[in-house]
Order: C-alpha cells, then sequence, then structure tokens
C-alpha cells in the first residue's frame, strides 16, 4: 500500500533467507521443512533487531521453484510428485507462519551446460533449431546451446579481454578438464550414457568446472553454451 508492505493495518518488515535445493529431490523431507519453518519463526521472534518505524518483523523464505522442476521430460507436461512436495513445502511453511515467496530460479541456466534452472529438453531443442533462429540471420547449426562432444564446453572471452584482464592482474577463466577422453560424453544428449537432467553434476568435467570454487570464479557464465542459450531464452 503507497509502497509499503502491509498485514491488514500493520506495517511490517519480511526478513528471511533462501530456502532453495538445487537438484533432485528439489525439496527436503517435510519433517525437515517443519523443522526449518519452527526455527525461521521462532528465530524472527527473537531476534534483537527491531526495524524502525514501528513496523512488525515477518519471517519469509525465498522458496525456489525450478523450471526443470516442474517439468522435467517434456513441454507442457507437469511432474505431478514435484507438484505435491511444493505445495507440501509451502503449506509447511504457512503452518509455521513462514511467508514464501516462490522464485523460479536458475544458476547457469541449464544442467546441459553445468547449471541448473530450464530443463534439459529446452536446451535440446534449442541446439537443434540453432540455425533456425528466428531475426538471426547469422545463426547456425555450430553455435552451442548445449554440451556434447561436437559442442565442447568452451569460454568465448574475446583475446582482447583476455589481455585486459592479464594486464590488471586478474585471473582467466578456463575450462578445465581431468578426463580428457570423450570430456563432455557422459550425460550429454542424445549419448545414451546417463541422463541429460542430471549432466551437471553426473559429469565429472562439469563438476570441476561447476563446483564451489570454480563457480567463485565466473567462468562458467562466459561460456558459448550459456551466453547463447541466454540471448535465445531471455
Amino acid at each position: 500500500k503507497d509502497g509499503h508492505i502491509m498485514q491488514g493495518d500493520q506495517e511490517v518488515a519480511p526478513m528471511g533467507g533462501n530456502y532453495v535445493m538445487k537438484a533432485q529431490p528439489w525439496y527436503p523431507p517435510a519433517d525437515i521443512v517443519a523443522r526449518d519453518a519452527k526455527s525461521i519463526a521462532e528465530g524472527a521472534e527473537a531476534m534483537r533487531f527491531r526495524p524502525p518505524g514501528g513496523r512488525k518483523v515477518v519471517p519469509v523464505v525465498r522458496l525456489g521453484a525450478y523450471f526443470e522442476g516442474a517439468m522435467p521430460e517434456e513441454p507442457g507436461v507437469f511432474d505431478a510428485a514435484w507438484q505435491e512436495k511444493l505445495e507440501a513445502t509451502v503449506k509447511t511453511f504457512a503452518e509455521a507462519g513462514v511467508y514464501v515467496i516462490l522464485d523460479i530460479h536458475q544458476d547457469a541456466l541449464a544442467p546441459t551446460n553445468g547449471g541448473a534452472g530450464l530443463p534439459w529438453w529446452m536446451t535440446a531443442w534449442m541446439q537443434q533449431t540453432a540455425g533456425q533462429v528466428p531475426g538471426c540471420p547469422t545463426c547456425s547449426d555450430a553455435n552451442a546451446y548445449i554440451t556434447t562432444p561436437s559442442h565442447p564446453l568452451s569460454l568465448c572471452l574475446p583475446e582482447w579481454l583476455q589481455v585486459e584482464l592479464s594486464a590488471a592482474g586478474l585471473p582467466i577463466p578456463m575450462v578445465k578438464l581431468v578426463n580428457t577422453t570423450d570430456p563432455w560424453l557422459q550425460y550429454s544428449v542424445g549419448s545414451g550414457t546417463g541422463d541429460p537432467a542430471s549432466m551437471a553434476v553426473g559429469n565429472i568435467n562439469m563438476r570441476v568446472n561447476n563446483n564451489d570454487a570454480a563457480w567463485q570464479a565466473g567462468g562458467m557464465w562466459f561460456t558459448y553454451q550459456i551466453q547463447n542459450v541466454a540471448w535465445r531464452f531471455y
């Protein structure tokens, strides 16, 4: 109301944090959610900080709701088990007095390029139609949207930017390999070597490029796969 968040006639200050499981089964078991919800609600009540203006603190979580969890196998077909877990999780938080903001989350966009968010079939479709993008005369089948042996994970940093980063004493992102025998075969789309939905965690070379340390270095965001998917999706 007029730029203020209200609960009835009282202005409130939502405070809380993220509650996101970035892989299957997407949501913790019900007893874990209940425990966490209770802890969040009690923490908000017991905290010493009081917002200015007499606002009441209301506990809130930003709850992950991944597209690839909702629609894992094909467009338009929702996963009933995922829906049940989402609804149960929201209900459990509500029963504890914790508000929920649904977050259509993503990290590096899709499992087929080492991240999470968009379902694998969507980026696979982008790859299949890479040379048929409306309004893009320069698009071709050679453009990489997914990671496969024919489209290895690779960086799109221009040489001049690498020179500038080096001159500034900043690290230059790079793709690392620990298995050099068909490094991008396992879990890739169409290879029959594993579920593409699990490529971000199943392919060992993906793991060395998307683990915590590598993630903080930021290299994943400079791959052709992520840049192409982001451009086309957004």
